[in-house]
């Protein structure tokens, strides 16, 4: 299991990916562009995101629950 921090913003999110043990994995800007997210989260499946408050989060879960295999 992997843990996500989001921190989304209009253009592009900063993303923190950590392991079961708290170590920082990777850390990154990435595009909000569906192809970039999923290109950035490909490789940590299972994760559970934490996403900081937004204005538009519902938008983010929906997409995030797909890439997450649910």
């Amino acid at each position: 299991m992997y843990f996500i921090g989001v921190d989304h913003h209009k253009q592009a999110s900063v993303m923190t990916v950590l392991d079961e043990d708290g170590r920082e994995v990777k850390n990154g800007r990435v595009p909000d562009f569906r192809r970039y997210v999923e290109e950035f989260l490909r490789p940590f499946r299972p994760f559970v995101a934490v996403l900081e408050a937004a204005d538009r989060p519902t938008s983010w879960r929906t997409c995030s629950e797909s890439w997450a295999g649910r």
